[in-house]
């Protein structure tokens, strides 16, 4: 397979501007890469010639100083353009090249040092150009591909900007497992956009042309901001890929970062079989027994090393809830926000006052206190912590056709967090998303009534509950299963401060998504006092 890569090169000879270019063609050549090369005289725009993500940049270190006159030069003028750039542009190797030898401490001060050092002394040999080209090839970390498409031509003007990004951050994820010596080639890549989430990232559906082996193979690609993927991979080699079983998650094929995005490949869930869906898709069609699967497989399996309390020590019950990223106190002033919006939403279609504060929430005749007033009082229990996904929403859940197996996804938040935290999400999933029939026309203080119920006795028959309360019902006896100890204040405070997360998300709930995520926060904090 012939590669092909960018290089950029600042040099300020003119005289041998050809010979120079004639030697990196040559010495690339015997990597078997071909290249097309830039050759620019100074760093006027070196900003805008990197953002186009060059594979390799060549920078020479003495540059003549402009009305200076003859023999002036300002020395070490490529490695502190480089120990500038280099943090910035991760995906770029860079060389840098002089007549001159370096010393330690000419390098010492300047950090990053260059990816390679190179004498111009020696570059009219034809070993040492070889040898120069077969180095720099093997330390790019990228593969290059041919063209990159976008399924429905509409969605590319969202990418324009951070198109080189996007290109670069693929050719990082497949450079670990399309292998030269197979002849891989990848002629296009071809996205097609599935969603976007809460926090921004871009999910694509990404498939392959020209690599005999992966051809029509579908993957998985998910594009952020760095700081929103950046940990992704560290934390699936550490708490998935050992921990559980291959048969319930998708493999993460590669990761790449580009400047201030990032990336992850992961296999597609059941590769190219028909018929495959998220757990979200069998909530909405009411299907009790995927959902009962799919508790089973999680949370009632021997295979997994997640959802045991051996691992770790337990943690004060208000330390936590005050100080993890999740749940810190300065989101709730969001949350609330939420919460008295959708209370005066439905107190004036139910001819309701309401009020909700940082202290307490009143809804008509029904008042508690807030989650935080009684964590204060209550906040030195202890809240066991497990291994587990950290993200279990339904949408992260994927079922195949024959509704038997499932793969779980996006693992960005996988690692050690409060024992049911796992639980809490899929909960609330389940109360969003879980219908058999059209939502009964229930009032607020009613679905209160019902989630309280449910709260202090899980196995008691709730007259006219929505469809949502049975698979509730299951989920909680295998919480009660799984850790041997009835649901109590750690459960009550989890599910209210997650319910109240989700109101302060801009989402575009319908009314009785509001009601219920309303009716568990409410319930939740009465419990929790109680």
């Amino acid at each position: 397979m012939k590669r092909h890569f960018r290089v950029l090169l600042v040099e300020d000879d003119r005289d041998r501007k050809s010979r120079f270019v004639a030697v990196w063609k040559a010495a690339f050549a015997a990597a078997g890469v071909e290249i097309d090369i830039q050759v620019e005289e100074n760093f006027e725009y070196i900003g805008s010639l990197l953002k186009k993500r060059p594979h390799v940049a060549i920078f020479d270190n003495v540059f003549e100083v402009s009305g200076g006159g003859p023999g002036k030069a300002r020395d070490n003028l490529g490695i502190e353009q480089i120990s500038r750039l280099k943090p910035h542009h991760t995906d770029t190797v860079f060389a840098l090249y002089s007549q001159a030898t370096f010393s330690i401490d000419q390098l010492g001060v300047r950090i990053p040092n260059p990816d390679m050092l190179i004498t111009k002394t020696h570059l009219s040999n034809i070993e040492y150009q070889h040898y120069l080209g077969k180095t720099l090839a093997s330390r790019v970390q990228r593969l290059p591909f041919g063209n990159l498409s976008f399924t429905t031509p509409a969605v590319r003007p969202e990418f324009t900007n951070v198109e080189p990004e996007l290109t670069s951050i693929i050719e990082q994820c497949i450079a670990g497992f399309l292998n030269d010596e197979l002849d891989d080639e990848v002629i296009e890549v071809r996205l097609h956009k599935l969603t976007g989430g809460f926090s921004g990232s871009s999910v694509f559906r990404l498939e392959f042309f020209g690599s005999t082996r992966y051809e029509n193979i579908p993957f998985v690609l998910k594009f952020s901001r760095k700081a929103n993927v950046s940990n992704e991979a560290t934390r699936y080699n550490s708490f998935v890929r050992l921990q559980l079983s291959h048969d319930m998650r998708v493999d993460l094929i590669g990761y790449g970062e580009a400047g201030e995005w990032a990336g992850a490949c992961y296999a597609f869930a059941f590769g190219r079989a028909d018929g495959v869906v998220t757990l979200t898709d069998k909530l909405k069609e009411g299907d009790a027994a995927a959902v009962t699967t799919a508790v089973q497989r999680i949370f009632s399996s021997n295979t997994t090393g997640w959802y045991t309390l051996k691992k770790a020590k337990p943690q004060r019950l208000d330390d936590y809830f005050s100080n993890s990223e999740e749940y810190k106190l300065s989101k709730d002033d969001r949350r609330l926000a939420g919460l008295r919006a959708v209370l005066s939403e439905v107190g004036a279609d139910e001819g309701v006052s309401s009020t909700v504060s940082t202290d307490a929430i009143r809804f008509g005749t029904f008042e508690c206190g807030s989650l935080r007033r009684t964590l204060a009082k209550k906040g030195a229990g202890e809240i066991e912590l497990c291994f587990g996904h950290g993200d279990l929403n339904a949408n992260n859940i994927f079922i195949d056709s024959s509704g038997r197996n499932l793969a779980m996804i996006d693992f960005e938040y996988a690692g050690l967090d409060h024992c049911y935290k796992d639980f809490v999400s899929l909960e609330s999933s389940i109360r969003l998303e879980f219908r058999k029939s059209a939502f009964p026309d229930l009032k607020l203080i009613d679905l209160v009534e019902m989630e309280m119920k449910l709260f202090r006795d899980h196995d008691q028959v709730i007259a006219g509950a929505p469809d949502y309360v049975e698979p509730i019902r299951e989920l909680r006896k295998a919480a009660i299963a799984r850790f041997s100890t009835p649901l109590t204040l750690n459960y009550f405070v989890a599910v209210g401060l997650h319910s109240l997360k989700l109101l302060g998300v801009s989402a575009g709930w319908r009314t009785d998504q509001k009601k219920v995520l309303a009716a568990a926060a409410l319930a939740s904090a009465r419990c929790a006092e109680s």
